[in-house]
């Protein structure tokens, strides 16, 4: 019995955290009243028993939905975290990229000055 009302006041309290996410699921709400008329009657009748096992089932059932969309949330969150780290890449690629060409370009120029002072000429 303990381990019910307990069981019932952690719900009560996380249950705004569900219902602000989806207003229009109320399984858990209904899996909490069973409980709770559950504690009142403290019955053994198999019926009660029984609508309180669907109860929590729906609920589980609806909790199991909500973590399956915050499992999307994390997939989502992961496949832009690796964009950016991707773009990140890019960047520092395409960088180091325009630092080599302006190398490149450095030493040509002063490979046209040190044939320049030899005296030799280009044309």
């Amino acid at each position: 019995m303990i381990s019910v009302k307990w069981a019932v006041a952690c719900a009560e309290r996380c249950l705004h955290f569900f219902e602000e996410e989806r207003p229009y699921d109320n399984r858990p709400r209904k899996a909490i009243e069973a409980a709770q008329q559950w504690i009142i009657d403290q019955t053994t009748d198999a019926n009660a028993a029984a609508s309180v096992y669907a109860a929590a089932y729906a609920a589980r059932t609806a909790a199991t939905a909500a973590y399956a969309a915050y499992a999307a949330v994390a997939a989502s969150d992961a496949a832009y975290a690796s964009y950016a780290d991707a773009y990140t890449t890019a960047q520092i690629l395409l960088l180091m990229l325009l630092l080599l060409l302006m190398l490149l370009l450095l030493m040509l120029i002063m490979l046209l000055l040190l044939l320049n002072i030899n005296g030799l000429e280009i044309n």
